[in-house]
């Protein structure tokens, strides 16, 4: 099992694919050496506020910053990105969303 911070998660706050992804990194025993940080805020961050699904950091590995979607249909269009049948697109995406967490957590680490 990983170390994860916090050790648990808001029922009421935390989506379906967090949840998952968190109890599959409680219960691997093949990850005992793992910290994990879910649900981080960033206060230095592209927007004025910010926050990375998971940040792991694997001894030896490095650190990977995780950005979970759990809808049951995801499309990407000209306009963005569009989760479940939200008619709003995000022009920022997942994938772009776990590299401003990644650059934020860096510059903090840097200074």
């Amino acid at each position: 099992m990983a170390f994860l911070i916090p050790n648990n998660f808001d029922k009421s706050r935390t989506s379906p694919g967090e949840r998952m992804l968190f109890k599959k990194f409680a219960s691997d025993t093949k990850i005992k050496n793992w910290k994990i940080l879910h649900s981080l805020d960033l206060s230095k961050h592209v927007n004025i506020m910010g926050e990375a699904d998971f940040v792991v950091v694997a001894p030896k590995m490095g650190l990977l910053v995780i950005e979970v979607k759990s809808h049951k249909k995801i499309k990407f269009t000209e306009e963005g990105w569009r989760y479940g049948n939200s008619k709003e697109s995000d022009l920022r995406g997942p994938f772009k969303q776990a590299k401003e967490a990644m650059f934020a957590i860096k510059e903090y680490l840097e200074k």
